[in-house]
């Protein structure tokens, strides 16, 4: 029995007479199977390609109808558009408005920086009183007041707000920003007193003011890690804000711990007596000082004291005096324990004024030890013939009593010297128990 190649074989019967072969499969057929296998080639055609060619080309027939689609899908539509129309409206009226407010507010504020240069403007045209201090010191203030102006003020008005592209610039649409973010640190010190019972253990605020700004309420917590506002003692706060310009006052106030509560209103903390604070501006590192001197009762409204140096702001007065500078030379006594770590203060009396209360103060330097001379440098309006000092510390820290030798004051100006001696402890263990004196110019003693 010969062999037989089976590739001939038809791939359905089985039989030799495979005559017919088919390229898509690759199988042999006899000629009735190839042409059945033809027909179900011809089926499988219709059904799944001509019918899903079909079905393709009606659905694209039907997108030609504009109501095809659910009319609630173009009312969803609608209804968005109209909400966001009138969010966009709602947002740019607020914006229009508070627009409106911070410009006017701005131009204020920057009419009110330069009313006092007008009035000392007229003044010195009256007067017929020109100095080359003056006219200096007036050209850098109006320079100030201009650079607040020109930051109100459209850099360039002639460029294009929408560009080809329809992208909206609104760098140049909208040239006035508040300065949210420009905070500087300021610095609190707070000294309680040492009168009988002036601590306090509930919780005292301040409220800043100044030429520009108020800040907001800062509290000083006690809590029972942290014993704050007590008998003599100084505490020290830093907090930032936005720029509050000058200080000119502070409002302080007293108020009850919410977790400590007072059983009654009788009990002793229920006053707090601040002998003075100083607030220090870290950014220019200006200091002010407000003396306090006063009971502040629980629960206040905030009481209101203005800073120390506030008379001295005053641009136009009566005569016009020059800013000078004083060198005051403190010299402690070379006797045993003459030193002192409490805080000294003085202030300078003369014949067109006086300094206001100024603490004397150097950061990193030991200051008023035994036998030590310290230097410090007071700027003011000129005082005329000095007359008086007073000096006094707040008898604070375990050795506050004090041998002052003597105090020298220089005019940096005119470089005149007056020394106004003193001898004396400034103590409540020695002598009188007194912790302030006035001293006169040497000649006048």
């Amino acid at each position: 029995m010969e062999s037989v190649d089976k590739s001939n074989l038809c791939s359905i019967c089985k039989k030799l007479s495979a005559s017919r072969f088919c390229i898509g499969c690759k199988k042999y057929f006899c000629l009735r199977d190839f042409k059945q296998h033809e027909q179900q080639l011809s089926i499988k055609f219709n059904n799944e390609i001509v019918r899903s060619h079909d079905e393709i080309l009606e659905q694209i027939k039907k997108l030609e109808k504009p109501n095809y689609f659910s009319l609630d899908l173009f009312a969803q539509i609608e209804r968005w558009k109209n909400t966001t129309i009138n969010k966009v409206e709602k947002a740019a009226a607020k914006a229009h408005y508070e627009l409106i407010e911070l410009i006017d507010k701005q131009r204020t504020s920057i009419a009110k920086q330069l009313e006092p240069i007008t009035k000392e403007i007229r003044f010195l045209r009256e007067q017929g009183n020109f100095v080359e201090a003056n006219v200096d010191r007036l050209k850098q203030k109006m320079n100030r007041v201009k650079q607040k102006l020109e930051q109100l003020l459209p850099k360039d008005t002639n460029k294009t707000i929408i560009v080809d592209t329809n992208y909206i610039n609104w760098n140049q649409l909208i040239y006035i920003r508040e300065e949210q973010e420009n905070l500087i640190p300021y610095e609190i010190e707070v000294t309680t007193s040492d009168e009988q019972n002036s601590g306090t253990t509930q919780y005292g605020w301040i409220i800043i003011e100044g030429t520009e700004n108020r800040s907001e309420k800062f509290y000083m917590r006690n809590i029972p890690h942290k014993r704050i506002l007590r008998h003599g003692q100084t505490d020290t706060f830093t907090f930032k804000c936005r720029p509050l310009g000058e200080l000119r006052r502070i409002i302080l106030g007293h108020e009850e711990r919410p977790e400590y509560s007072l059983r009654t209103y009788k009990e002793r903390e229920v006053k707090w007596h601040v002998a003075h604070i100083t607030i220090t501006d870290l950014s220019t590192s200006t200091v002010y000082y407000f003396p306090i001197k006063q009971w502040i009762d629980i629960n206040n409204k905030g009481d209101v004291f203005d800073c120390a140096d506030e008379q001295e702001e005053n641009v136009v007065q009566q005569y016009i005096r020059q800013a000078v500078k004083y060198k005051i030379i403190v010299h402690t006594g070379d006797v045993f324990s003459a030193s002192t770590d409490a805080n000294v203060s003085i202030i300078l009396y003369g014949t067109l004024g006086d300094t206001g209360i100024r603490p004397l103060k150097k950061k990193g330097r030991k200051l008023f030890r035994r036998g030590q001379v310290d230097e410090f440098i007071i700027a003011c309006l000129d005082l005329g013939k000095l007359n008086k000092l007073h000096i006094e510390h707040d008898n604070a820290y375990f050795t506050p009593d004090w041998f002052l030798d003597k105090v020298e004051v220089v005019d940096m100006e005119t470089n005149e010297t007056v020394v106004f001696p003193c001898n004396q402890w400034l103590g409540k263990q020695h002598d009188d128990h007194q912790i302030h004196r006035d001293l006169v110019p040497m000649d006048d003693s």
